[in-house]
This record gives structure tokens, sequence and C-alpha cells, in this order.
């Protein structure tokens, strides 16, 4: 427990800065996204690729903004499972003392 607070408080623990598996699902669906994007692309001219590239960095933005979401309710949810945990004196039976 001491050492995961000691890497929070380092700046050493960073859940962002991950790397993706070659070869797994997820490598292989954004090649598919890669592919298709580079096609799209490549059909646009001037101002139709200019509103593609607005469309993306808008998508991009909600992308970050729903995982940040989702983090911060995974945090909120296990520290609700702990404090059920460590608290719950709502049930039937007791320890033997």
């Amino acid at each position: 427990m001491q050492k995961i607070l000691e890497d929070l408080y380092f700046g050493n623990t960073n859940p962002n800065e991950k790397q993706f598996v070659r070869d797994s699902d997820y490598d292989k669906t954004l090649r598919v996204i890669c592919g298709y994007e580079e096609k799209l692309i490549g059909l646009l001219n001037g101002k139709e690729k200019s509103l593609f590239f607005d469309y993306v960095n808008a998508q991009s933005e909600i992308n970050s903004i729903t995982a940040i979401e989702y983090f911060a309710d995974g945090f909120r949810t296990g520290a609700k499972i702990m404090l059920a945990v460590m608290s719950d004196t709502t049930g039937c039976l007791r320890d033997i003392q």
C-alpha cells in the first residue's frame, strides 16, 4: 500500500501511459480504422478535408472526456465497494469474539 502511495506522490504511476499489444484485437481494429481514414482523406478536397479533420478532433475530444469520466467512475465504484465491505453491519451473522 505504501509503495502505490509513494509512486502516486512522485508521479511514477500514470494509468494514461499504456501501450497496446501488437496483433491484439485493438491493434487489428486500429489498423482497419486507419485504412478507412486514409481512403476517406484521399476522396476529400479542401473544405471537406478540413471539415473531416475538425470532426476527427472533436471525436477525439469526446473520447478523452469519456475516458476520464469512466476512469473517475471506476475509482468511485471501487471506493463504494471498499466502504461496503469494511462497514457492512447489516447482516445477521457476526464474527465470534
